[in-house]
């Protein structure tokens, strides 16, 4: 029987969650067609959001205010 470090026993393995390029939350069936026009100039090209982020550039814009 091999000793094991106590400090080992009790890690969690953690996964972060999965991103995605603009192109892909624009097609994703996560948003309805209204959202996806919303994202298509919320997010910006050639960077990687979570869902949440996406969500949240949603929320963001439609809470703007309008001038």
């Amino acid at each position: 029987m091999a000793n094991k470090d106590p400090k080992e026993e009790n890690l969690e393995v953690v996964e972060a969650p999965s991103s995605f390029p603009k192109r892909r939350w624009l097609i994703s069936a996560r948003f309805i067609p209204q959202e996806q026009d919303v994202l298509s100039v919320a997010l910006l090209d050639g960077k990687e959001y979570t869902f949440d982020e996406a969500k949240a550039a949603v929320n963001k814009f439609l809470k703007a205010e309008v001038l």
